[in-house]
This record gives structure tokens, C-alpha cells and sequence, in this order.
């Protein structure tokens, strides 16, 4: 069945159209017409043209009359994450010589937007200038547009309707989802403590310079850190010496080949969010995919740059691995096809397990995805003995 939008005129265009009713009384006329020259009767055929004239004329006034519609979408906000609500309000009015006594207005949004906007108001109110709120979400990452504004209007008698479509519709950034992660995974650069026990994660919290170990008696008092002295129980020391680099590097798999289902969307998941907690580490960021470093539209990638870059990123058609750079600060890889021997450029491969292929089990690889969520999987150290 078609859907409105087929049946709807291009934005900044009006269309006329007969409803069912006239369309009814409409074919009534054109059948009495051709009755009364079978059986001839003139009455029936006068009838028939007075008929056949009021649903004509009906039209051409319709057609005749200018209809501008000035429509203005505001969504609020403007970026949102995959399932996140976001409010669209829609200033309208309407112009016209004799509006009818009810005016309809419907949003039209694009598929990837939950729902869309409907209303229907008396016509003086229209012309005074309406105001349609509605919420929805976006489904799914990319550009969404919200709008234009369809408005309906209808005849007294019921036989004509007359759609005009705004030239005016704005645009919904639907957002990669992201997660927050268990410091394991960013304990890849030699700054972060090796220990695994929740008291001491506490201890680290808002200081991401900070290195820990147990306290020594030439370390002195001053190197006590106090924090997680309490929380582990035992005297912890400060390593505080500064990091010589403190820029970490992300590359991910965008090779169009090697994605399947959904992939590449649980790869730009996990590419989020590693990158929103290196980014609030206080690590600088540098991004890689398949074809090549990728940069942000000012000086340095930060969060808001990154997910608007993962909310339109897409695969690509080209054949060659991410290049990985030498860097003194962690990198990250993340691949649907780990390789066999690991990779010397990365300090952690994350591999986005597939259905039925055969982790392959080294230190240096760690598998997400599989029956666990990602955010399961992230919020828990990472696993390198195999896919879950």
C-alpha cells in the first residue's frame, strides 16, 4: 500500500485532490450524465451537470486559492544517542483567504525517527500561528530529518483536499551508543596500576596520572596515598612520575568485506567507548579506520567531535588493514579478523566475535560481543581465553 509520502507533493508545493466523497459523487454525476441519454431524460442529465459543476468548481477554487504555509522545526537537542528521547517543536501558520474549520498538520520525519507529529486545530487559531510539540528518537546512527510540516485542509462540502507541504525540515544526529568500561581495559600503557581489586579502582578515580604500588620504607610518608591506603587496607605509594605520551591510538576495522550483520555497528560501539574513557583519562586521541587517519574538524578529537565522527562513519571499499603508528601510549585495535600471530604495532586487540568462528587464544586478544551485550562485556575486565 502506498505510503503518505507518495501521496504527499514535494516541499513548497501544493496539491489538490478529490476525496472519497467527491471522487463518489463525482463518478454519480459522469453515470447519471450517460443514464439520462439512455433513457432520455433531461432532468436527470441537468442534474447530473449541476453535480458535475459543483465538484469541478469546488476543485478549481481549491487550486486557485494561494496556501503558504511557514513551518519552523526545532529539535531539542539536536545530537542524541541511539534510544534517547528528543523533543521536536514545530512553530507554524498558515495563509490563506478562506481557511475551512479544520486544519490538520502532520510531521513528516524520516524512517530512522520513532514517530512523527500529528494535529488538528481550528482554522482562525491557524492563522494566528499553532505550535505542534511531539517527542520521538532516533532508531539508529546518522543524519535524521525531522520535517517538512504536511497541512491538510478540506472543503466545507467535503469533496476536495488540498495538501501543502513547508519547505522547511531540520536535521536529528542520531549518535553511536556508548558505555562506560572497567579500568582493565585501559590498563595497556604501564600507567595504570595491574591490580584487580575493586577498593583499589575507587583509589584511582579522578586521577588518571597516577600509578600505585605498594609502600615501601624509603618511599617515606610522602608518598603515602591515603585514599587507597583505606579502601585496599594495606600502605599503598604514588607513582607520579609524568607520562612522557599521552596520546593513545584507536583503529578499527571498516573494511566493508569483513563486516557482517551487525559488526560494524557492535565495532563503532566498542570504538566509542573506548575512546569516551581514554578521552576522560585525560589521554589525547588519534583515530584510524582502513582508510586512514581520520581528523577531527578542530584541533583535537574530544567527545563531542568523536561521537558525531562515529555517528556518520561507514564502511569501506578498500583492501588494506588499518596502519598501525608507533606510539609510546596504548593502541587499540579493533578487528573482526584477529590475526594469527597477534600484531606488534598493537598493545590489545579487540576482536568482534562472529557465529561460529574459533577464537583464536593469546594474551594480547580480547573478544566482545557474541551472546553477552557489549555493555556487559565492557563493564567487566576484558576476556582473552575466548568468545562468550
Amino acid at each position: 500500500m502506498p505510503s503518505r509520502a507518495e501521496h504527499s507533493p514535494a516541499p513548497g508545493r501544493t496539491k489538490v485532490t478529490f476525496t472519497t466523497r467527491g471522487s463518489s459523487i463525482l463518478a454519480a454525476a459522469i453515470a447519471a450524465g450517460l443514464g439520462s441519454f439512455a433513457l432520455g431524460e433531461t432532468d436527470l442529465l441537468r442534474v447530473a451537470i449541476i453535480i458535475l459543476l459543483v465538484c469541478l468548481g469546488t476543485w478549481l477554487i481549491a487550486r486557485l486559492l494561494p496556501t503558504q504555509v511557514d513551518a519552523v522545526q526545532s529539535p531539542h537537542p539536536a545530537e542524541a544517542t541511539i534510544g534517547s528521547p528528543v523533543t521536536l517543536r514545530v512553530a507554524t501558520r498558515i495563509r490563506r483567504a478562506l481557511l475551512p474549520g479544520t486544519v490538520v498538520c502532520h510531521d513528516r520525519t524520516s524512517t530512522h525517527l520513532a514517530r512523527a507529529g500529528h494535529l488538528a486545530v481550528v482554522g482562525d487559531r491557524a492563522r494566528d500561528g499553532i505550535t505542534l510539540t511531539f517527542r520521538t528518537q532516533p532508531t539508529a546512527r546518522g543524519a535524521h530529518v525531522a520535517g517538512p510540516l504536511e497541512v491538510t485542509l478540506r472543503d466545507p462540502l467535503g469533496l476536495v483536499t488540498t495538501r501543502v507541504v513547508a519547505d522547511h525540515h531540520a536535521t536529528v544526529l542520531g549518535l553511536p551508543r556508548w558505555y562506560d568500561v572497567h579500568p582493565a581495559w585501559l590498563r595497556i600503557s604501564g600507567s595504570m596500576p595491574l591490580y584487580d581489586e575493586p577498593a583499589l579502582e575507587g583509589g584511582m578515580d579522578g586521577e588518571p596520572d597516577v600509578g600505585l604500588r605498594e609502600h615501601r620504607p624509603e618511599d617515606g610518608l610522602r608518598r603515602i596515598h591515603w585514599r587507597s591506603t583505606a579502601r585496599v587496607g594495606r600502605l599503598m605509594a604514588r607513582l607520579d612520575e609524568p607520562e612522557a605520551d599521552r596520546t593513545a591510538v584507536i583503529a578499527f576495522e571498516s573494511r566493508a568485506r569483513l563486516h557482517r550483520g551487525g559488526s560494524f555497528e557492535t565495532t563503532l560501539e566498542v570504538a566509542a567507548s573506548l575512546g569516551m574513557a581514554l578521552l576522560r583519562a585525560g589521554w589525547n586521541l588519534r583515530l584510524i579506520d582502513s582508510d586512514g587517519e581520520r581528523h577531527p574538524t578542530g584541533r583535537s578529537w574530544d567527545t563531542g567531535s568523536l561521537l558525531r565522527f562515529f555517528a556518520l562513519a561507514s564502511t569501506t571499499g578498500g583492501d588494506r588493514e588499518p596502519q598501525l603508528p608507533s606510539s609510546q601510549g596504548p593502541v587499540l585495535l579493533i578487528t573482526t579478523a584477529p590475526p594469527e600471530r597477534g600484531n606488534a604495532g598493537a598493545t590489545r586487540i579487540i576482536a568482534i566475535a562472529a557465529p561460529g568462528r574459533t577464537p583464536v587464544h593469546q594474551p594480547q586478544i580480547s573478544y566482545v560481543g557474541g551472546a553477552a551485550s557489549v555493555a556487559d562485556m565492557l563493564a567487566s575486565p576484558p576476556r582473552t581465553e575466548a568468545a562468550v
